[in-house]
């Protein structure tokens, strides 16, 4: 009779001659993401949060703290949503925000003072202190919305364009609350933003997906989408007062209006602007062990743990060396955020700094003149070689207090086709003087 087996843990080796890991971790550190994520529906977007700005001034206050223009071309507020940031004095992104006009839960007596801002649910105190801090003498109140008075979805569908539904399309008549859809202008694939006010319930769910035919998914699909499409958003990825707009891609999302009057950070900003330079930008990237790097920007799952013997040791290798089956290639969930990239073999500047990721996906902020093809700014020699291999060190466990091991895995950036088409788009403008 086969004697049980133990829980003792069973040591993995890792690149180190003396570093070990427990199975356990290691399962942590490469367990299977999400299936492939499809090409329609609708997520409920726990990491995004509204808050209420209403009040006589909130026009002429919002316009003063935020990239984009809050009045249309007939000088009046805008009636539709739409992308900016809130910025440092400095110039740095703090805030990344959707405004949706005419929406505020607050005392405005007018429809045009009252707003719903969505910024990262992890920065959305924070957004309301600032708000109600610096308003001064300003008519206003900002408000916090909880988790059962409003949610953010993200609906989409790659085999066809979604309805362009506002509140009347949406409207209290059908559901009983108020809501609003916007198409997401980061990128043209994103699909559309929707506002419901209520909590994310099931019931919420299926209303949406009968009236737009999507089935509903995870948030995880969403961020997945997000880093195909090279899109950045919150604290994690756009980092507070480090975060340049022009390096987040907010030139080329319709965030920033180079146009309108003074705001806070506009200087820096509009300087980028008329130079003309902007040497690194937020890119996806894909993460790989093999020789040649992945020729398409695709999506896996993290593959699974190595295999263990029946005993539950590791699978030892077949030249029979005694060595176990190595790891395979991290999660990109578990890689430090700002780890930097650089070229394999060389040393000098470095190349990138790892933002975010998961499976085999992510996003870092890339020097464009190393990590692509793109052409170098005026009078200056590129340095882009299609041969040229990317690193950067993976540390594999989520978990502190686990012992992990440290690798090195190669990283590929890709220049999405609407990012490639802006920056072309841009040059041409800036060679006319506009």
């Amino acid at each position: 009779m086969r004697p049980p087996r133990t829980t003792s843990r069973v040591l993995q080796r890792s690149a180190g001659p003396s570093s070990f890991v427990c199975r356990r971790c290691l399962s942590r550190s490469f367990a299977s993401a999400a299936a492939t994520p499809p090409t329609s529906g609708i997520a409920a977007l726990k990491s995004r949060q509204l808050i209420s700005v209403a009040g006589r001034d909130a026009v002429k206050y919002l316009q003063g703290v935020i990239t984009a223009n809050i009045f249309g071309p007939g000088g009046t507020p805008r009636t539709s949503g739409f992308y900016t940031a809130f910025l440092s004095a400095q110039g740095r992104v703090r805030y990344d925000s959707f405004i949706y006009p005419g929406l505020g839960a607050g005392p405005a007596t007018d429809g045009a003072d009252s707003f719903l801002v969505e910024v990262d649910a992890e920065d959305a105190d924070s957004l309301v202190v600032h708000i109600n801090r610096y308003k001064l003498r300003a008519k206003l109140k900002a408000r916090l919305l909880g988790p059962n008075e409003s949610t953010v979805w993200q609906v989409w569908d790659d085999s066809r364009g979604l309805p362009a539904l506002t509140i009347d399309g949406l409207g209290a008549a059908k559901f009983g609350t108020p809501r609003l859809m916007l198409r997401d202008p980061r990128a043209p694939t994103m699909g559309s933003r929707v506002i419901t006010t209520g909590p994310a319930t099931a019931a919420t769910a299926s209303r949406l997906s009968s009236l737009l035919n999507l089935e509903p998914t995870d948030e995880l699909h969403y961020r997945v989408r997000r880093y195909l499409n090279g899109v950045a958003e919150g604290q994690s990825e756009l980092p507070h007062g480090q975060a340049l707009p022009a390096e987040s891609n907010m030139d080329l999302s319709g965030a920033i209006d180079f146009r309108k009057g003074c705001y806070v950070g506009q200087e820096l900003t509009v300087r980028t602007k008329h130079r003309g330079v902007v040497r690194k930008r937020v890119l996806p990237c894909i993460i790989f062990d093999g020789e040649t790097p992945p020729a398409n920007l695709r999506y896996e799952p993290s593959a699974p743990p190595p295999t263990t013997t029946e005993d539950g040791a590791p699978e030892r290798d077949v030249a029979g060396d005694g060595d176990a089956v190595s790891p395979p290639t991290p999660s990109a969930d578990v890689i430090t955020h700002g780890e930097s990239i650089t070229r394999l073999g060389r040393t000098g500047r470095v190349a990138g700094k790892w933002l975010a990721g998961t499976g085999n996906i992510g996003l870092a902020l890339c020097r464009l003149d190393a990590m692509t093809d793109l052409p170098p700014p005026p009078g200056e020699t590129p340095t882009y070689d299609p041969n040229d291999v990317f690193v950067m060190s993976a540390s594999s466990s989520p978990d502190s207090s686990m012992v992990a091991p440290s690798r090195t895995v190669k990283v590929k950036a890709f220049v999405p086709d609407w990012l490639r088409r802006g920056l072309v788009q841009q040059a041409e403008a800036a060679a006319r003087g506009h």
